[in-house]
């Protein structure tokens, strides 16, 4: 079998998100493309122990001592691009875990934020599935596909000396549920073209 010596620039990689209906059920139908200026790789804080045991073969290390496990860890995704007026609302819905209404998210001074509970019901305010699609056209084009995710940070800027003032996000989402890295890439929705 062949190597694949193809390598990827990160602004080749697209990224899409989508609402789940059920907090931990991935959503990838009709996913909502970011207009993102690069993909970071994720951080996945894997627990990994390679350490040599004591087998049939003796005091040498063998694949059956390789530990990787994804399991009770914390899963980070860190991404930045344009802030159109389709993904706005996605992003600070979930970031305030609050329902957009009328163009506006209002955050009262006794705010408590909503529970996250595997199998609860969900909604853009809870939780949500990214996608991080690969550029590449053969294999399956397989994609990482995040659970449960929720925006922990988000900075918007804008300046009039750059893009004429057109706004700018970087986003942080962090997921506990395990990834799925051989999802097919979903085709999601273009972009917002208004700002």
């Amino acid at each position: 079998m062949a190597l694949d010596g193809a390598a990827y620039s990160p602004k080749e990689f697209q990224l899409a998100i989508k609402a789940e209906s059920t907090i931990g059920t991935a959503n990838v139908s009709s996913m909502q493309q970011v207009n993102v200026d690069s993909v970071e790789m994720p951080n996945f804080n894997l627990t990994q122990v390679l350490e040599t045991r004591s087998g049939s073969s003796g005091r040498v290390f063998d694949v059956d001592d390789a530990l990787t496990d994804e399991k009770g860890v914390t899963k980070e995704i860190t991404f930045s691009g344009v802030f159109d007026a389709t993904v706005a609302p996605m992003l600070l819905q979930n970031c305030t875990g609050l329902a957009e209404s009328s163009d506006v998210v209002t955050i009262p001074y006794n705010y408590t934020p909503p529970e996250l509970e595997t199998g609860a019901a969900s909604g853009i305010q809870k939780t949500i599935t990214v996608a991080i699609i690969a550029p590449a056209t053969s294999g399956g084009n397989r994609s990482i596909i995040f659970p449960g995710c929720t925006i922990t940070a988000l900075s918007i800027s804008g300046d009039m000396a750059n893009e004429s003032g057109r706004l700018r996000f970087t986003a942080t989402a962090r997921t506990g549920f395990i990834s799925s890295f051989t999802q097919a890439a979903p085709t999601p929705s273009a972009y917002g073209t208004s700002y």
